[in-house]
Formats: C-alpha cells, structure tokens, sequence
C-alpha cells in the first residue's frame, strides 16, 4: 500500500516537473555547486544532504526508487528549504542544472497539500501593507506570546521568530511629498517589501541621496519581488505579481522614468 502510494506519487511529480526531469539527470556529481552553496557550511556537523548537490541525489535516487520515502516525509522537506533559490550554483554548474527552478517545483508540489499557508503566503504583500497602516497595533500583536502562537498554529511560523518593526510604507511617504523640480530627470522607486515596511528610514536616505544628485523620485504602483513566493514553490503566483510589478515598471518607464531599486531581491 505504502509503495503504490510512494509510485503515484511519483507520477505526479514527473508531470509537475515537466522539462526540468531531465535535470535531475543531468547532475554528474562534481560537486562545484558545494563550492559556492550557502547552505554547504550551515551545520557544524557536516551533512552531505544539506549541499545543493544532495538535494540533486536525493531526487536521483527518489526516482530510482532507491529512497523508499515520500517528498512529504519531514525530514526531505527540511533539506529542500535549505535552498533558497539564490542561483549561484546555476554559474558553476557544467552540464547546467537549473536547481533553484528544480527545487521550487519539488516544493510546489508539497505546498499544494497545504492550503491554508498557500493562501497565507500568496497574501503576503497585501497583509503586509495591511500591517503597515496599522503599525503600532501590529508591532504590540508580532511581538507578543499570543500573537506569535498564533501565527505557529494557523500559519507554521515558528514562535522563535524575531519579527521586524513595522512603520508606515516608503511607497505612501513617497506619494504624499511635495513634488520636486527635477534637472536630472525622474526615477521609479522599486522599492520591495523590507524597505518599504520595515527600514524605510534607509529608504528615505537613499530619495535623499538622489534628489540631491538632482533627480525627482515617485514611487509607481507595486508588489513584493515575490523571492519569498518561489522559495515556498508558489511559482504560478510569484510570475502573475513579477508581470504586475514589469507592466506597472513600464508604463513609468513610458512616462520618462528610470528604474531604481536597493532591493537584492529584485
């Protein structure tokens, strides 16, 4: 029973997959992706499955039904968020694996069984803002035991978690300023979901900083970068708000506007 559950499972991942099957093999072991993976020297007792390159033969040997496990399994899941899609591997890989878009696929297929965090996390941005209007009353609820209990039980978000203070958005203290003058010509503030939150005080540094080069800074309609999105495998998601962010980007750009971000993300 165990197995044909195992073998079903099997099959709906090789469609979920699609083209990127062939990359689990295309993976000859090397190991250069070690060489540059973040995650390599993140337990102090090194675990060869914790590598970018174990997560590739892990995969390897799930499909050649060598791992007797489900994707599901606790423990396969945890080595799978140790990527955090940051694609350096992609730059030393020599058949080309593309692993960042072979694990959001993996973990899309797990994150399907969970809709209730899928609904959380695809909200994100908008609750974020959300909080972000109410920022002292959001501030007293995050940092508090009953808050943080609740977030672990509805949405999996462990109580340790030191959550950043919240302040009204960048992108609204933008949108209320007195237009400037501008001899340089205009910039479009793609600011992303930290800065506009969380550090807007840097945010307003860096309008500073380039107004005083001589530019006038707006900030255009936008979401979050979606990084959050795609490392969680809610891919489909993370594409439908890059496309809302690139058309709103664009139709600054029609208008005369230079793009301008201090995001890592975007």
């Amino acid at each position: 029973m165990w197995r044909k559950m195992i073998m079903r499972e099997k099959v709906k991942l090789e469609k979920k997959l699609g083209e990127y099957l062939e990359d689990v093999w295309k993976c000859i072991r090397c190991g250069f992706c070690n060489s540059v993976c973040p995650t390599s020297t993140i337990s102090r007792a090194f675990m060869a499955s914790l590598t970018s390159r174990g997560r590739l033969i892990l995969l390897q040997a799930y499909f050649s039904n060598i791992l007797d496990k489900s994707l599901s399994d606790e423990k396969i899941q945890e080595l799978m968020e140790y990527c955090f899609g940051c694609r350096r591997c992609m730059e030393v890989c020599p058949p080309g694996v593309r692993i960042p878009n072979l694990i959001w696929r993996v973990k899309q297929f797990n994150r399907e069984r969970s809709y209730l965090r899928r609904t959380i996390l695809i909200r994100y941005g908008s609750m974020l803002k959300l909080l972000s209007s109410v920022s002292s009353l959001s501030n007293l609820l995050l940092h508090s035991y009953i808050g943080k209990l609740l977030l672990e039980v509805v949405a999996e978000i462990s109580r340790d978690v030191d959550f950043p203070t919240f302040y009204t958005s960048l992108e609204k203290w933008i949108n209320k300023r007195e237009k400037r003058q501008s001899h340089r010509g205009k910039l479009a503030y793609f600011i992303d979901v930290f800065t506009n939150y969380h550090e807007v005080d840097l945010g307003k540094k860096i309008v500073g900083l380039v107004e005083n080069l001589g530019y006038v800074v707006v900030a255009p309609s936008q979401r979050e970068a979606g990084t959050l999105l795609l490392e969680e495998g809610l891919i489909d998601e993370a594409y439908r708000i890059a496309k809302e962010n690139t058309e709103n980007l664009y139709s600054a750009i029609q208008d005369g506007a230079r793009v301008l971000t201090s995001s890592p993300a975007a």
